[in-house]
């Protein structure tokens, strides 16, 4: 019911939709539409970062992000009456097979960017963002450094593990559809899978709803917690190199670099004067990836992050002089990370000539007198 202004209260009659695309279109307008607290992402608003995507088999219909960096793969059928409607769920993983294996610059590159620049965003603090750190500091306002880049951990294991939360919403769901995505939640526990319900009333106004009406169990496990450093020393077995890794986060440390723990490894992180610290190098276990796939130790930026801006110059300084440490082996990647990787005994060589070259970018950028001597 709804109380007009002359006091009477019409009734809203459950109505079809006219197509997906009204449906598309009004949840891309309010993705808050998704109950987000039903489908356990935290309690805030979802950010959109697709719509009609393109993608080798098609185009997903919509793509969004939580603040806690779930991916949510989301198709759109008015209901039985749609010709495929039985092939939902096989276009949802299809979609979620195309962008599986990226890393998170190529992701950063080929989703949101292209979707911030398209006549498909139509929020203006949101059209022409080059980066998902300047979007999610719109959107949310007063995120940390830490949950943007724990954000960004959680977006890169999902795109190498294939974890994606995936949602079929439609105005009715048989019964064929609701056993497949039953199905798919009992032997796929890695990805997620959802039926939401999005019904339209029409009367003197129309009014939308929608409904949870299938979920997963809850996680049985616990959510990975960060590291420390003690607690990662602990996992390197080769005595030389764990010593050498002790002395480098001591040197940047001393240095005044930031250590930013995440649930597989570290970043170490630059103090930028005018804007937030830049990550320029990341350490990782010897036989685990961390964010983007890197592994070990690598040097080097994500050039799509743009705090590398106040950097100036020295970021392509920075960057021409990690390619030539001795030992360095030059990645080769398309997304928007440049760097290298070095091997532990590469870096138990390297490392003293890589806190020289710390202690000289921090020195240019932060003023010669900020340096530590």
């Amino acid at each position: 019911m709804v109380r007009t202004a002359d006091g009477s209260m019409p009734i809203l009659i459950e109505a079809l939709a006219a197509n997906e695309q009204e449906l598309q279109e009004l949840m891309k307008s309010n993705p808050d539409l998704l109950p987000v607290e039903e489908l356990g992402l935290a309690p805030a608003p979802l950010l959109v970062i697709g719509r009609e995507t393109p993608v080798a088999s098609g185009a997903v219909d919509l793509i969004c992000l939580s603040k806690g960096g779930e991916i949510l793969i989301i198709e759109f059928k008015t209901g039985p009456q749609n010709t495929d409607f039985r092939h939902a769920v096989a276009q949802l993983l299809d979609y979620g097979a195309q962008i599986y294996g990226l890393d998170y610059g190529e992701f950063e590159q080929a989703v949101p960017i292209q979707f911030f620049a398209s006549k498909d965003c139509t929020d203006v603090q949101l059209m022409g963002k080059r980066s998902l750190d300047a979007a999610a500091s719109v959107l949310w306002p007063g995120i940390t450094a830490e949950e943007i880049a724990q954000m960004k951990e959680t977006i890169s294991n999902q795109l190498q593990s294939g974890g994606f939360w995936y949602v079929l919403a439609a105005q009715r769901f048989t019964n064929t559809i609701k056993n497949v995505i039953m199905y798919m939640n009992k032997i796929a526990p890695i990805a997620r899978f959802f039926a939401i319900e999005l019904v339209k009333f029409d009367g003197v106004i129309s009014a939308y709803e929608s409904r949870t009406i299938i979920k997963p169990e809850a996680m049985a496990t616990k959510a990975a917690s960060r590291l420390e450093e003690a607690k990662f020393l602990q996992q390197i077995v080769e005595a030389g190199y764990r010593s050498a890794l002790e002395e480098f986060f001591d040197g940047c440390r001393g240095l005044h670099y930031e250590t930013y723990w995440g649930t597989v490894g570290c970043s170490i992180r630059l103090p930028n004067p005018t804007r937030t610290p830049v990550s320029i190098a990341w350490v990782n276990p010897p036989d685990r990836s961390g964010w983007n796939g890197l592994r070990d130790v690598t040097l080097g930026l994500d050039w799509y992050d743009e705090n590398i801006r106040g950097l100036g110059e020295y970021a392509q300084g920075y960057s021409e002089a990690v390619n030539s440490i001795a030992g360095a082996q030059v990645l080769e990647r398309k997304g928007s990370f440049r760097g290298v990787h070095l091997s532990p005994p590469a870096f138990m060589q390297a490392f003293p000539a890589i806190l020289e070259l710390l202690r000289d970018l921090y020195g240019k950028v932060n003023g010669p007198t900020s340096a530590p001597s």
